[in-house]
């Protein structure tokens, strides 16, 4: 980056610097009005915290993201599992399968 910063404000809270592709993408969820971005926000909350960092709290979050995101793709409320089953089922998109594996051991 042209500032030789190793960290940039996203919405209020900041972050480290990853590739442009997650940025935008980190954006994009949190300019939606949902149950995504109030999950993102609270990871971003718990990870970002230089004094005290939550990372266990912020895992935890992070999955729920997912789950969010995956329900609103599958159009449903089910389990983070059941909706991955339907989003693979539909083709909708390819979960490499050791990601899948540690979804469902969670």
């Amino acid at each position: 980056m042209a500032e030789n910063s190793g960290c940039r404000f996203i919405d209020k809270t900041i972050s480290p610097i990853t590739n442009e592709q997650e940025l935008l993408e980190i954006k994009n969820a949190l300019n939606s009005s949902d149950v995504v971005r109030s999950h993102l926000e609270r990871v971003l909350d718990l990870f970002s915290n230089r004094t005290n960092p939550d990372y266990q709290n912020s895992m935890k979050e992070s999955i729920s993201t997912v789950e969010a995101i995956c329900s609103k793709i599958a159009k449903s409320n089910a389990t983070l599992g059941q909706t991955l089953d339907t989003i693979e089922r539909k083709k909708i998109i390819e979960i490499a399968p050791p990601l899948r594996q540690a979804f469902d051991s969670r």
